[in-house]
This record gives structure tokens, C-alpha cells and sequence, in this order.
């Protein structure tokens, strides 16, 4: 004999197993597929001028009217002004961007690499504050871009000179 919540729960399983296997429904194949072209796509790295809104990663920007508004004595005041980067004023030409250290971090004047070979920091003296355009900080990684020294981030001084 059967107990009686042993018969109930056969009950179920029968009911739900006849379910499952003659109660699904039937689909049927498309008769005509749909062919989608897509243009092509090239994916670059490039190094040409876009707009702030455009570029794919996190960059902040410091204007000569920036630099003039806050009153701005050098590079090195003017790159505190940026969230998440650190000066070391007792490391010489000391900055630290996201955790990464100065060796980690390629620093261009007009696009080409001033970081020493000494210290792997950057003589800020060199570049007078009233002579710079802007101040282009790009986070993240720039190996692809700018070598093998941008591991952490590139910051870019522009001088009035070179726009």
C-alpha cells in the first residue's frame, strides 16, 4: 500500500514529466534570413587631436586661463590642482598619478619625453608657467601610444608656442 502523501507526490511527478515532454511547443525555422552588412571598423590607437568628450579615456585638462585664474606659480601646483595626483616636493621632479610612481609616468613637453634618466623624474623648472597652453593628463595606460614608459600615465605640456 501506498502512504498517502507517497501517491500525491507520483501524482505531481507524472503530471509535470507529460508536461515537459508533450506540452512544449514547436518552433519552426525562419524560411528567409536576414543578412545584416556592417561597415568596416579599424580600431587605432592614435595620437591626433580630438575632442576632451571624445577620447576613450580619463583626461583632464589645465588651461593657460586656468593657470592664470588660480594664480598658478608652477607645473607642479598646477598638476595638484587634478584629482588623484600626488607632487613628492623631497623626490626631485617626484608625481605620482592613480599609485603609479614617476617611473611609471611619461611626462612630454610639446610631445617629447623630458623625464630624466636619473631620477626618471621631471625638471619642472624648465618649462615657465606663463609660456604653457595647457596641460594634458591622460590615466591609465599609454604603452601603446607613447612606449613603454607610459605604464601609469602620460602627462603632456603644451607650450603657447607649439598649439
Amino acid at each position: 500500500m501506498l502512504k498517502k502523501g507517497m501517491g500525491k507526490s507520483i501524482l505531481m511527478t507524472v503530471l509535470i514529466t507529460g508536461n515537459v515532454i508533450w506540452g512544449g511547443t514547436v518552433v519552426y525555422a525562419e524560411e528567409g534570413l536576414q543578412q545584416f552588412n556592417l561597415d568596416q571598423m579599424v580600431v587605432t590607437a592614435t595620437r591626433t587631436m580630438k575632442e576632451l568628450q571624445e577620447v576613450p579615456s580619463s583626461v583632464s585638462v589645465v588651461t593657460s586661463q586656468d593657470i592664470e585664474e588660480r594664480n598658478i606659480n608652477s607645473v607642479p601646483e598646477a598638476l595638484q590642482t587634478l584629482p588623484g595626483v600626488y607632487m613628492n616636493q623631497a623626490a626631485q621632479g617626484g608625481i605620482q598619478i592613480r599609485g603609479f610612481s614617476s617611473s611609471d609616468i611619461l611626462v612630454l613637453l610639446d610631445g617629447l619625453p623630458m623625464n630624466t634618466t636619473y631620477s626618471n623624474g621631471m625638471e619642472w623648472e624648465m618649462v615657465p608657467v606663463e609660456k604653457i597652453a595647457r596641460i594634458e593628463v591622460v590615466r591609465g595606460a599609454g604603452s601603446s601610444l607613447y612606449g613603454g614608459r607610459a605604464v601609469g600615465a602620460v602627462v603632456n605640456i603644451i607650450t603657447k608656442d607649439n598649439p
